[in-house]
């Protein structure tokens, strides 16, 4: 029996391979397929494609190309082919498990591989962003949801490697989520099990690393990925001009001083899943976030500064965390707190920016000793926010100084308020409301507004 058994298992070896067939896709029409897309129709599971040399896009291809089957994906010998995506989608998703590519230069827009597959492997290709005009939101390759990726000498140029969980879904209800498209990742593994070797991201190593506790790391690098760390320092590094320039997931009491994450497609420094970590005079300017914290509890920022971003500084599901003595300049929203809970802001400047805080949805907030300065919209404004407190600030010079509505419990005390442009104070439908000792320009004082707010105390009275 164990002898039929074991006949049976080689010929069913021996009939997977005979099926598993090879093809040659050639934009000039000289092979079986001029279209990875066309070839992916027609493939089946184990089979090989072989790319020729010559530019594939939109021409000929249907983007996103997308790889649904397990499949191996290669130049040909001696040739380079070239993948260029339009605007606004990717070039490759890869969701299959067990993909097998390598070879390939990928110049995109967007972004150039999604890999929603387990044990895929890319090796030996080259992902560029091709216009600096498109480095909002772009993202070399998104590992989202993905276990045990094998990535191997890869280089990217002007973006990176962002890792997330899958995609965002009805089950993500609750969840902290990443830019509304995935997850930020409830598995540990979806971060640590990978294998990134001989990597680079601007001709610079692309590091990686697990479980390092206890260490000071000051290599340079082109972007860091750091997962599961445990009392250990990153200080030093300059990962610009790519997609997330420094990654901190999973990690304890670590700390991130004296870097430099400029130009980021989508975060400059991000750190998730993270408890009692610390960032320190750090920088990241002109990102599409520069400074981003998700899920995390007793974390300090302190000393950094954001210049010129979409969104300078953001909390989500922050918990019992503090940002202090920051530089806000000149960003879309300078900062940004949600769903959190006992978070405070003290000794920031926030001047410039279309928006200078925005806290939504987050309780027992605490702003102190902050000044607002030139935001042309709001500089403070917070909405379905309970036990909003504003202390001690300075308002200069905004269009709208400071806004509170829908909330309960909102606390404004000893703030002063000149030269706003059209309103110093609007508040809408809040209740126990408490103004006191707040200072007041002549003309500030006539630019209160209040609509539908109940049980106010307005000390002095304005």
């Amino acid at each position: 029996m164990k002898r039929l058994l074991f006949v049976c298992l080689i010929l069913l070896c021996l009939i997977s391979t005979a099926h598993a067939r090879e093809y040659v896709v050639d934009p000039a029409g000289k092979g079986d397929f001029s279209s990875i897309t066309d070839a992916l129709r027609t493939v089946t599971d184990g089979d090989t494609l072989f790319l020729a040399g010559g530019t594939y896009d939109e021409s000929q291809e249907v983007f996103p190309i997308l790889v649904e089957k397990t499949v191996t994906i290669l130049s040909m010998q001696g040739e380079q082919p070239v993948i260029v995506s339009p605007r606004l989608v990717p070039a490759l998703e890869l969701n299959a498990d067990g993909i097998h590519v390598s070879g390939l230069e990928i110049n995109f827009l967007r972004s150039g591989m999604w890999i929603q597959g387990n044990d895929v492997i890319v090796e030996n290709c080259t992902m560029s962003l091709a216009s600096e005009e498109w480095r909002t939101s772009s993202c070399g390759m998104w590992v989202a949801g993905a276990k045990r990726l094998t990535l191997k000498n890869c280089s990217f140029f002007g973006c990176g490697v962002a890792m997330a969980g899958p995609p965002v879904s009805d089950s993500s209800k609750g969840l902290p989520v990443l830019t509304g498209m995935f997850e930020v990742g409830e598995d540990i593994e979806f971060f640590t099990g990978h294998n990134i070797t001989d990597c680079t991201v601007n001709s610079k190593s692309l590091t990686y690393i697990v479980n390092m506790d206890d260490a000071v790391y000051t290599e340079p690098c082109g972007q860091l990925i750091a997962v599961g760390c445990d009392g250990t320092t990153f200080t030093g590094l300059d990962c610009s001009k790519t997609s997330m320039g420094i990654t901190s997931v999973y990690c304890i009491n670590t700390i991130i001083e004296n870097c430099i994450a400029d130009d980021a497609g989508i975060f400059g420094i991000y750190v998730a899943k993270a408890k009692d970590c610390i960032l320190r005079n750090c920088r990241a300017d002109r990102g599409a976030h520069g400074i981003d914290l998700r899920a995390i509890h007793r974390c300090i920022v302190t000393d950094c500064s954001s210049n010129g971003s979409g969104q300078g500084m953001f909390f989500s599901m922050a918990y019992d965390s503090l940002l202090t003595g920051c530089n806000i300049i000149e960003n879309g929203t300078g900062f940004f707190a949600a769903s959190g809970n006992r978070n405070h802001m003290a000794h920031c400047l926030l001047e410039g920016n279309q928006l200078g805080i925005c806290i939504q949805k987050e309780p027992n907030f605490t702003v102190t000793d902050c000044t607002f300065r030139a935001n042309w919209n709001t500089g403070a404004r917070s909405s379905l926010a309970p036990g909003y407190a504003l202390i001690n600030c300075s308002f200069k010079d905004n269009w709208v100084a400071a806004m509170s509505n829908y909330s309960d419990g909102v606390f404004y005390y000893n703030n002063t308020f000149t030269d706003s442009q059209s309103c110093s104070m609007y508040m809408k439908g809040n209740t126990q409301v408490r103004l006191l000792e707040n200072q007041f320009s002549p003309e500030d004082a006539a630019l209160i507004d209040m609509i539908e707010c109940t049980d106010v105390l307005n000390w002095p009275q304005h």
